[in-house]
């Protein structure tokens, strides 16, 4: 798994771009995720 082998420091550079990728696209669904949370919150106590 690449998160096993980026611990421990022994990815490629494909690897690692392709790690970073991940990261980022699951930090940006986090944000969508919470964006629409907080929008349907909004639309209940309006």
């Amino acid at each position: 798994m690449l998160a096993e082998r980026a611990n421990e420091g022994l990815l490629t550079d494909e690897e690692r771009d392709e790690y970073e990728a991940f990261i980022n696209a699951s930090d940006l669904i986090a944000i969508l995720q919470l964006k629409a949370m907080r929008a349907l919150d909004s639309n209940q106590h309006a």
